[in-house]
């Protein structure tokens, strides 16, 4: 069951009509809501630009996965959209003009000079203006209906009001000539939202924040090395720092090691390696830039005796080179390994929107298993990545 939102005024309704029945029968629930734009009936429009005044409430529906799409005229679309949502599909659209809608038997020239006009759109305003500048204006809030209903009170001598609307709503019996000039973006569209699906190749998808619908794809795996080397055995007092570069090393590490880190003084990079670290009851120094960079900034401010680094064995050097630059005492060995991992079946790369990368790792992986990267949907997350990712485009 597709569980879609709307709003729930008359031309909404009339919107998500079109929309279904453009579409092959499915089954569905139609959830109609009052937003926050249909609710505040008093604040003018113009200063709001291509804001969430009217899909606010739709909007945190999706993203919190209480619907499944939104329906909204395509020109109440804030830009950008949030996080995680995207346009789907566009209707083709119906006449994109603005109407301006008279009482019956008047025309423009009929109007008496300063008769007021109901818009709360400066272009519209503009609009009008082109053709009669003697005009007064005044804005104008709430549903079709209720806005025509300023000219039968006579609050009103004219009401702008987009003539795919009153397409829409069967109106175009009513008095009224087209504006000239360009109207909103989007005027006459209907748009179907929906959520984002993104694809996150990691190990750990729950350190990823997305407002998306998720799918994740663990496309590398980590195996650990058979044994510690004896050297580190027989110098483990003389260690006075060991190094931890991600979460597998310390995974990795204790599932293989049984020397207590205690009176190590223990660095770690970025904050997932630290948390891990703490899973494990040990402290540690982080570095706010989670590269090897970073650590290597923080580990030039340290009085270090003798530094051991368990690592990755597709660690890049730059800790290695900086230590020996510097020439500080160290013992550096593969704890573990990273390859490719082919789980079946493999996602549909059509439906994604987004791919994650979250290491070079992952962009190796990801071009020996489907053989090429979609460049427009590739994201990396963090430096380093984000140049593999160059790097191979």
């Amino acid at each position: 069951m597709i569980r879609i939102g709307a709003r729930s005024s008359p031309l909404s309704r009339a919107q998500v009509a079109e929309v279904l029945s453009q579409l092959p029968p499915f089954e569905h629930e139609i959830i109609w809501v009052e937003t926050f734009g249909d609710k505040d009936q008093k604040s003018s429009l113009r200063p709001l630009g291509k804001s969430d005044f009217f899909t606010r409430e739709l909007d945190y529906m999706l993203l919190n996965r209480e619907i499944d799409w939104a329906i909204h005229s395509a020109k109440d679309l804030p830009d950008p959209l949030p996080d995680g949502l995207k346009i789907a599909c566009l209707t083709q659209g119906l006449d994109a003009r603005d109407s301006l809608v008279l009482r019956e038997g008047e025309t423009l020239n009929s109007l008496p000079c300063g008769a007021w006009i109901a818009t709360s759109s400066e272009r519209r305003e503009e609009a009008v203006r082109s053709l009669r500048n003697d005009l007064q204006f005044k804005d104008v809030r709430g549903t079709i209906h209720q806005r025509l209903h300023l000219l039968h009170t006579r609050e009103a001598d004219g009401v702008v009001i987009a003539e795919a609307a009153l397409i829409r709503l069967q109106l175009t019996h009513l008095n009224r000539l087209f504006l000239p000039g360009p109207t909103s973006q989007g005027q006459g569209q209907l748009a179907l939202v929906t959520r984002k699906k993104t694809l996150y190749l990691g190990l750990d998808p729950s350190r990823f924040s997305n407002a998306g619908d998720l799918i994740h794809y663990p496309i590398i795996k980590t195996v650990p090395i058979a044994k510690l080397p004896p050297d580190i055995e027989s110098q483990w007092d003389q260690f006075t720092h060991v190094l931890f570069t991600s979460p597998s090393a310390v995974k990795h590490w204790f599932s293989l090691c049984t020397f207590p880190l205690v009176g190590k003084i223990v660095f770690a990079i970025g904050h997932a390696t630290q948390q891990a670290l703490q899973s494990h009851s040990v402290e540690s120094i982080v570095s706010q830039k989670p590269t090897q960079e970073g650590i290597v900034s923080l580990l030039q401010q340290q009085n270090i005796g003798y530094l051991l680094w368990p690592r990755s064995s597709r660690s890049r050097n730059v800790v290695m080179d900086d230590l020996k630059t510097r020439k500080v005492c160290y013992m550096s060995f593969d704890l573990y390994d990273t390859m490719a991992q082919k789980i079946a079946p493999l996602p549909d790369l059509a439906e994604i929107d987004e791919i994650y990368f979250t290491s070079p790792s992952t962009v190796d992986a990801f071009e020996e298993i489907f053989g090429s990267i979609p460049k427009n949907k590739a994201r990396a997350i963090g430096p380093v990545t984000a140049e593999r990712l160059f790097a191979y485009r």
